[in-house]
């Protein structure tokens, strides 16, 4: 089955970095969740096999290393970059938060490769090796408030959004 979300390593999402060419650019990571997550046709599969995310195209049972949709998520990824219009529209995206399940999630962190809500992001992270993390907005969340722009000072300097 196609639709099963298998568990994306930091690894694949760079992988998925260098498909789509912002190696290097971390702001842009975002996009490669979008990717990984997003549904292959239902005559493709992901295979993973020693951390690296392979595709199985079932008629002619051939493995590849390049995701089958690249060149579309090239284009589209290039759209947003010209357009940003994914942040013009601030809070039309309701992604659950992976602890809560709220959908609420303002912040997508790079290393858990899991969406927060600010509330959740702050419990998650708070020892000493969870505040090494990379939190980036996710495009399309609301703004964060002044008090949870507050709380989260410390990874602030990575988080670059707004406040409402």
């Amino acid at each position: 089955d196609n639709m099963k979300q298998a568990l994306i390593t930091p690894k694949m999402v760079k992988d998925m970095a260098a498909q789509l060419g912002i190696k290097g650019e971390p702001a842009n990571f975002w996009y490669c969740m979008f990717a990984l997550r997003y549904p292959l046709a239902p005559d493709w599969e992901a295979v993973v096999r020693n951390d690296t995310r392979l595709y199985l195209h079932l008629p002619s049972d051939r493995l590849q290393f390049v995701h089958p949709m690249i060149r579309r998520f090239r284009e589209h990824l290039d759209d947003c970059r010209q357009n940003e219009f994914l942040w013009d529209y601030r809070g039309f995206v309701k992604m659950k938060c992976s602890e809560c399940g709220i959908p609420d999630s303002v912040i997508w962190c790079h290393q858990c490769t899991d969406y927060f809500c600010a509330t959740c992001f702050l419990k998650v992270h708070h020892t000493a090796r969870g505040k090494k993390h990379y939190p980036m907005p996710i495009p399309g969340s609301r703004y964060l408030t002044h008090s949870e722009a507050a709380r989260l000072g410390p990874h602030l300097p990575m988080l670059n959004v707004g406040f409402s």
